[in-house]
């Protein structure tokens, strides 16, 4: 992959194209999303919006995507990021275990330079569009849809929280069964991470249920903990407490040492169990 560093002179011949808004883009037409064109040199008002224009124009191209190599200023703003797509690196084992990682090379960096930038705008220095993989909208689309939109996640907070209808969302939220009155705590935090995700994009969050809609597995990471996982993984330490929990779940915590030898959390999950299965589930 091309380095974060690449020189920004060729900005200067491209910074006269138009700069994209998101005020102008109507987020619930996929129709404008699908001609948006994406290129070397292209610039945004914002951090915001270019992560938001090159997510959803990924989702109508027919794939999803991570971030990864945040550089922050010195006040904590991003300073470069890299966006890859979700298919990229390659997942170690020792087994034919399934993973999305297959190696896929696609990736854009993104750049706020710090000299002759007076609006701050961010910039396109690199677009890799190639993939390893076949693409389809379709199925993007269909995971998108299965996601509880914000007027459900109100209403379910509504019924769990303020009516204390723990038991009668069983067939919606399914959490825990032998643990109907502790519905509300795991309500509660199903529903936050959701909205943070929805929020934040560059946080976090794996969710898995079984046959039954049963949360059998659930990781987050926040975004102040990406940061710290991209800056300081060069040793990161895993310990499970198993059952300890009223949830009677497996808790998975990562940990790392900062710059000044501070114990700091990244990440974290909630397992039914300790399988190799739900192990490698997490490292996926």
């Amino acid at each position: 992959m091309n380095s974060l560093n690449e020189n920004l002179s060729s900005l200067d011949n491209t910074s006269d194209r138009n700069s994209l808004s998101c005020n102008n883009m109507n987020k619930n037409n996929s129709n404008e999303l699908t001609k948006v064109l994406l290129y070397k040199g292209m610039s945004f008002n914002s951090w915001q919006e270019a992560f938001y224009t090159i997510e959803n124009w990924a989702k109508t191209q027919g794939f999803n995507i991570v971030y990864n190599c945040v550089i922050q200023k010195p006040d904590g703003t991003f300073r470069k990021s890299t966006v890859q797509c979700e298919h990229q690196g390659n997942y170690r084992t020792k087994t034919n275990t399934t993973t999305k990682r297959i190696r896929c090379t696609w990736h854009i960096n993104l750049s706020e330079p710090p000299s002759n930038n007076p609006f701050k705008h961010i910039y396109i220095t690199t677009l890799h569009d190639i993939h390893s993989h076949n693409l389809n909208p379709n199925i993007i689309q269909f995971g998108d849809n299965k996601q509880i939109s914000p007027e459900i996640l109100k209403e379910i907070e509504f019924l769990t929280v303020k009516c204390k209808m723990g038991a009668a969302m069983q067939p919606i939220q399914n959490f825990w069964p032998q643990n109907k009155n502790d519905n509300n705590d795991a309500a509660k935090l199903y529903t936050k991470l959701l909205e943070s995700s929805l929020n934040n994009p560059m946080g976090k969050v794996a969710i898995k249920f079984d046959n039954n809609n049963t949360l059998t597995h659930l990781f987050w990471m926040t975004p102040s903990q990406l940061e710290l996982w991209y800056q300081f993984s060069d040793i990161v330490v895993q310990n499970v407490t198993c059952k300890t929990n009223r949830y009677d779940m497996a808790l998975s915590l990562f940990i790392i040492l900062d710059e000044n030898r501070n114990i700091r959390l990244v990440a974290q999950a909630l397992l039914i169990d300790e399988t190799k299965e739900s192990h490698e589930w997490t490292f996926d």
